[in-house]
């Protein structure tokens, strides 16, 4: 059955892969089953029909509202700057 075969499979390799982490055994894993399946006849690789690609626009109405939003707060930060330069200065601005 297949979950005796993944348990050789596991049981084969953990003996390799003791010191190894975690992804790196997993990966190995994952190889073992696929060439294992591979060896039994499955249908390990498949050919789909091409697709059109999706168009991508921009949201307009989102750049407009983050513009916005931007624009005001760095229009804020060069008031709030020029004011508190000024004030340092001794200068009214």
């Amino acid at each position: 059955s297949r979950a005796s075969d993944e348990l050789g499979i596991i049981e084969a390799r953990f003996n390799d892969l003791t010191s190894a982490e975690s992804s790196i055994v997993e990966t190995v894993l994952s190889i073992n089953r696929y060439t294992a399946s591979a060896k039994t006849g499955a249908k390990v690789f498949s050919v789909q029909r091409p697709t059109l690609p999706k168009k991508v626009e921009p949201k307009s109405s989102l750049v407009l509202a983050l513009s916005i939003v931007l624009g005001g707060f760095i229009g804020c930060a060069y008031v709030l700057l020029r004011k508190a330069i000024g004030a340092r200065r001794g200068v009214a601005a």
